[in-house]
């Protein structure tokens, strides 16, 4: 089952876009763990995966996010500064 976050008033466009571009088992630790505060065991719990299996894919979600959100600021910023040279 995709798992969608419906409400996005509180949030830029980008972060939205770079959610759903998770994996879907990075995607739902992340919105579990992130917006509905689920501790780490009890996603275990929820999820039947091992503990170190949940923190793995919550550290991959952050990396990713971290990743692209970092991406589109640096990517548009250069691409704002060399249209603006020369």
């Amino acid at each position: 089952a995709e798992l969608r976050i419906t409400d996005w008033e509180h949030t830029d466009g980008r972060l939205e876009s770079a959610i759903e571009r998770l994996s879907p088992s990075c995607r739902i630790v992340l919105i579990l763990w992130g917006t509905e505060g689920l501790t780490r065991s009890e996603l275990a719990l929820v999820l039947d995966c091992p503990l170190g299996t949940v923190s793995e894919r919550i550290s991959q979600a952050r990396d990713r996010l971290t990743e692209q959100m970092v991406g589109t600021h640096f990517s548009g910023h250069m691409t704002g500064r060399l249209r603006n040279a020369g």
